[in-house]
């Protein structure tokens, strides 16, 4: 199976943060290609209940917050959110990959208040 560029979906979720959606016509793997530049969520966290996200850092810098601890994130990194982890970005001109088991779907992603 291949999914060439011009297949993938744009979505502009914030003016810094963007998200190229790869289609895999799949339930069990999901794929995008991120660019950020910010904070996401803007206030407080992400939760996702059922997906696993694997991200790989291609390019930029950031970190990854979760329960208070930082990570800091550079090109080459790899790290992995587990199911109901609870963690937010900031990016510096971060570019990254974010693969998900099963295919992340928003009904079970929450942002949470800290």
């Amino acid at each position: 199976m291949i999914v060439k560029k011009k297949e993938r979906r744009k979505e502009v979720i914030t003016r810094n943060w963007k998200v190229f959606d790869y289609p895999l016509r799949s339930k069990t793997t999901g794929i995008a290609y991120q660019i950020l530049s910010g904070r996401t969520p803007k206030v407080g966290s992400f939760r996702n209940n059922i997906c696993t996200e694997i991200f790989y850092i291609i390019g930029g810098s950031g970190v990854i917050v979760v329960k208070n601890h930082e990570y800091i994130l550079r090109e080459g990194d790899v790290y992995i959110a587990k199911p109901k982890e609870q963690h937010f970005l900031v990016g510096k001109k971060l570019t990254f990959l974010v693969i998900t088991t099963p295919n992340w779907y928003p009904a079970q992603c929450e942002i949470l208040k800290d």
